[in-house]
């Protein structure tokens, strides 16, 4: 079982990446190695991933459900450095990202909630 793991794995990762754990037989030391290069938990990274996730908007020709992935990997990857967002957070960035042409659906969503949260 642990082998298979380690397999589907390295199956997921670029091959840049899969070359510097393909020594790895374990999978706990697999994932550590993982976190330990590429999941900084930094003061600089968690700024710079602040940042993105204020700085958020959509961009022209994609439509909202990949819209909201992208935010919904960006929030991920903010989670996953132990950072908290509050719920009203969560709901009110990806509306205020959205182009001007929603203006009138965000408006509505809005108008008359006494608690915010965000549905998916």
């Amino acid at each position: 079982m642990n082998q298979s793991a380690c397999g589907l794995i390295r199956n997921c990762l670029s091959q840049e990446i899969k070359y510097g754990v393909v020594i790895e037989t374990s999978i706990v030391k697999l994932w550590k190695t993982l976190e330990n290069k590429y999941l900084m938990k930094s003061v600089e990274n968690h700024l710079h991933m602040k940042r993105w996730l204020y700085r958020f908007q959509m961009r022209h020709m994609i439509t909202i459900d990949e819209h909201l992935n992208n935010f919904t990997k960006l929030l991920a990857d903010i989670l996953n450095l132990d950072e908290n967002v509050r719920d009203e957070d969560k709901t009110l960035l990806p509306l205020n990202s959205l182009l001007d042409e929603f203006e009138n659906y965000t408006t509505t969503l809005i108008h008359g909630k006494e608690v915010s949260t965000m549905v998916r």
